[in-house]
C-alpha cells in the first residue's frame, strides 16, 4: 500500500486507539508528546491531530513516529505499507533506461562502423583512381601506388581477420590520403 492508500484506509482515531488511547465525545485525548496534561488538550481529526497546548501536530505517519519513536520508513511498515510496488517499479525503469542506452549505443557502434567502412573504401577508390590517373612513375603516382598495400592490409586486418584498430588513426589517415592526392590532381 502507499501512503496516500494508507491515509484512506487507516483513520486518525483508529490510530490512536492503536496505542491505548481512546477519544473523549469532543474527539480530545490527553497528549503523549508533553507531559503534565491534566485535561485533554490534543483534538484527534479524521485525517490528522494538533495539541493545543504543545503545538504537536501531523498526520498519522508522524504521530506513530512520533509514538515509536522512530523514522518514517519504520512508521509506513507499522501502518501497512509496502516497498516492493515502488521499487519493483524503479527498478524496471532504471532496467529499462539501461536496456534503451545500451541499444542506442549499438546502434551507434554500428553506424560508426558503416561510416569507417566507406570511409575506407572511399579511399581505396580514391587511390586506384589516382594511380590509373597519374603518370607512372612520377611522384604523385608513387605515393598513390604506396598507399595502396596500407589500404589492403587494413582491408584483411579489420573485414577479414575481425582485428581491432585504432579507428580514429585510421580514419585520420584515410582522410590524409584522400587530401593529398586530392591536392595532386
Amino acid at each position: 500500500m502507499t501512503t496516500d492508500e494508507i491515509k484512506q484506509s487507516v483513520s486518525m482515531r483508529e490510530v490512536v486507539e492503536m496505542y491505548g488511547y481512546h477519544p473523549n465525545r469532543a474527539g480530545f485525548i490527553s497528549c503523549p508528546f508533553h507531559h503534565g496534561d491534566r485535561t485533554p488538550s490534543m483534538k484527534i481529526y479524521p485525517k490528522d491531530y494538533h495539541c493545543h497546548a504543545c503545538s504537536a501536530n501531523g498526520d498519522i505517519f508522524s504521530f506513530v513516529m512520533g509514538m515509536d519513536n522512530c523514522d518514517f520508513k519504520t512508521a509506513f511498515s507499522i501502518l501497512g505499507g509496502t516497498y516492493e510496488h515502488s521499487k519493483t517499479k524503479f527498478a524496471n525503469q532504471i532496467r529499462k533506461d539501461k536496456l534503451l542506452r545500451q541499444r542506442e549505443d549499438e546502434r551507434k557502434k554500428e553506424q560508426f562502423k558503416a561510416d569507417f567502412k566507406k570511409e575506407i573504401i572511399i579511399t581505396w577508390n580514391l587511390v586506384k583512381a589516382a594511380i590509373n590517373g597519374f603518370e607512372p612513375y612520377s611522384e604523385d603516382w608513387c605515393y598513390a601506388i604506396n598507399q595502396e598495400p596500407w589500404l589492403i592490409g587494413l582491408w584483411e586486418h579489420v573485414y577479414i581477420n575481425d582485428m581491432k584498430v585504432n579507428e580514429i588513426d585510421v580514419l585520420r589517415k584515410c582522410r590524409e590520403i584522400r587530401r593529398r592526392i586530392l591536392t595532386l590532381r
